[in-house]
């Protein structure tokens, strides 16, 4: 599970169940979170798998290395 904070105090938390996606609004205790701004966050989603593993170092996401891969992963990041 992830939570994504956006400014405005705006945040949604992301999951996955193994089948469906779901978000819903507002932060709930989370494996990652991140701090960011809609723009940014288009940043994150657009960029190949280095550029992602770099923007969440620059960002200071929260969470184990294996939960910060997924994230990174689980998006399905351009080659």
């Amino acid at each position: 599970m992830w939570v994504i904070h956006f400014e405005e105090g705006r945040s949604y938390t992301i999951r996955f169940d193994g089948t469906r996606w779901s978000r819903q609004r507002g932060a709930a205790p989370s494996d990652v979170t991140v701090q960011t701004s809609p723009p940014e966050w288009v940043k994150f989603l657009s960029a190949d798998l280095e550029g992602r593993r770099r923007w969440l170092r620059e960002r200071r996401a929260s969470g184990t290395r294996q939960r910060l891969d997924e994230l990174m992963t689980s998006f399905g990041a351009p080659r």
